[in-house]
């Protein structure tokens, strides 16, 4: 029966640096991971990063994303390529390998254990002391002192018996005045789909209904981060299996009447290499509000496919249908999938992405819930007990994107980003209630409402999260309490020794 000091589950980057500084600090770290790949989105085909002025400039954060940049020197990129954030000072723009090779240094650390491709089974909690005390994955039982979950989706958290949540919370639950139901009505050029519901993967949804602020269970859109290649030696864009050209009928109709004449038109485009490009991939509206819901491997294994076909499909039709405008066509044939990237970690294909952007998936309700005040004006107000800070704009990808009687269509769920600062995260949205659960933290699945998740979701936000309760866990074992009954100042104190920025 394998122990570990602190268990995390999910090798996502925070997840990563967060086993990393307990590792450091002489703690043996398992690592658990559903998937069969570390990283997450971060080394799955980020590319671009979203960092929040300074704010990620402290400790493991920082020293991945330099040794990212080392790694984009060594392979003989330069700073005029990949450029460098205007505020923060870090690299701008990464290749998935160059992201890997700063995650498998950090994976090196003695006492860090990782343990992919597995399946949580049970978990065995103490009744009195509501301490989790051993996870059953694959067949094999771990027992920890103490643990965190890193995962997008809060696996480890819900089996633990802590409150979660999903989808949208309406105006009056937080007081958010742009929560819930948002119409916007943004008018796009269109043509009348093939169906009267919009193609089989929801390009279009039917017209939503609903008040303005009203709560429902749907999240914003989903994507792949993906790195494009002009090298002559790329891999050609290939038909997903089962592909059938009638499924991107309306897409490729879409692309006419918008007028996409450039790959450009389809997603974000920059470049860390003047042959590589990273991309935003193209979002996929409404399918995002399924896998929330998807507990078991096979299920999110089927949810990948379906992205995979889909975005996929989308590229193989507009650059091989004769209905496809000529010039994007043109476009897209000029491009492919890298040679040399993602070639033993990919979704679908090798050169693909190995990671879906899932911008949002479940959150914690924990024992603070951040909310649309704590990262506006004039409600921003300091916290007695922070431990990072974030303030990306409210960025919320839209929720619909729907056809209208006439022939056109318009999105729904983008809201409005009024007087957004930087902001505090305090201790309390890391931690379960201790009614619930007393020696586990939640570094990814924060307890926050769905607009602060819109902003809180960068990568390097989470990372500098993982730190912070990297630091509070190993105090916690040195204190030898569960992490439930750890005083604030002694923390606060172990986060400045460390150079946490905590104050905006």
């Amino acid at each position: 029966m394998p122990f570990f000091d602190v268990l995390i589950y999910g090798a996502t980057m925070p997840g990563i640096v967060a086993g990393t500084r307990l590792a450091r600090l002489g703690y043996s770290v398992g690592i658990l991971e559903w998937t069969p790949f570390a990283g997450g989105l971060t080394t799955g085909g980020l590319g671009i990063p979203d960092y929040v002025n300074r704010t990620q400039n402290w400790g493991i954060t920082h020293e991945y994303f330099q040794a990212v940049e080392a790694a984009a020197k060594a392979s003989g990129a330069t700073e005029a390529t990949y450029g460098r954030h205007s505020t923060s000072g870090l690299i701008r723009r990464f290749t998935p390998g160059w992201a890997r090779t700063a995650r498998d240094a950090l994976l090196a650390t003695p006492g860090l254990t990782l343990i992919t491709d597995i399946e949580l089974q049970e978990v065995t909690k103490d009744a009195v002391t509501k301490q989790l005390l051993a996870v059953t994955a694959n067949g094999v039982t771990y027992t920890f002192r103490a643990w965190a979950d890193a995962s997008y989706e809060g696996d480890l958290l819900r089996m633990a018996g802590v409150t979660m949540t999903f989808g949208r919370e309406g105006r009056a639950s937080y007081d958010e005045f742009a929560a819930g139901y948002q119409p916007q009505w943004s008018r796009f050029r269109s043509t009348p789909f093939t169906t009267a519901r919009g193609d089989r993967f929801r390009y279009a949804t039917p017209v939503p209904t609903g008040m303005r602020g009203q709560a429902d269970y749907k999240t914003q859109a989903y994507s792949f981060r993906m790195t494009l290649s002009t090298e002559p030696n790329r891999r050609t864009f290939e038909p997903p299996p089962g592909y059938k050209a009638a499924d991107f009928v309306d897409f490729v109709n879409q692309a006419n009447v918008s007028r996409w004449y450039t790959i450009k038109n389809l997603s974000s485009y920059q470049s860390p290499t003047p042959f590589l490009h990273s991309t935003n991939g193209g979002d996929v509206r409404a399918l995002a509000w399924e896998y929330p819901r998807l507990y078991s491997k096979v299920d999110r294994l089927r949810f990948q496919e379906r992205m995979f076909y889909i975005v996929a499909g989308r590229y193989y039709s507009a650059m091989t249908d004769s209905a496809s405008p000529a010039a994007l066509r043109g476009s897209i044939a000029k491009h492919g999938l890298p040679a040399h990237e993602n070639s033993s970690e990919f979704i679908g294909t090798p050169g693909w992405s190995s990671a879906i952007y899932m911008r949002i998936v479940n959150r914690m309700v924990g024992q603070y819930v951040l909310s649309w005040k704590d990262a506006t004006v004039p409600y921003n107000s300091s916290k007695p007990d922070p431990i990072c800070l974030g303030g990306y704009p409210i960025d919320r990808h839209a929720i619909h994107f729907f056809a209208a009687m006439d022939g056109g269509h318009y999105r729904e769920g983008a809201p409005q980003d009024p007087g957004r600062k930087i902001y505090q995260v305090p201790f309390r949205a890391v931690k379960p209630h201790p009614s619930q659960v007393t020696n586990g933290l939640a570094i990814v699945p924060v307890s926050m409402t769905d607009i602060i998740a819109c902003s809180y979701r960068m990568e390097p936000t989470w990372m500098v999260t993982g730190d912070a309760c990297g630091i509070a866990l190993a105090l916690a074992l040195e204190q030898n309490i569960p992490i439930a009954n750890l005083a604030y100042g002694a923390l606060r104190e172990r986060l400045v020794d460390a150079g946490a920025r905590i104050t905006p």
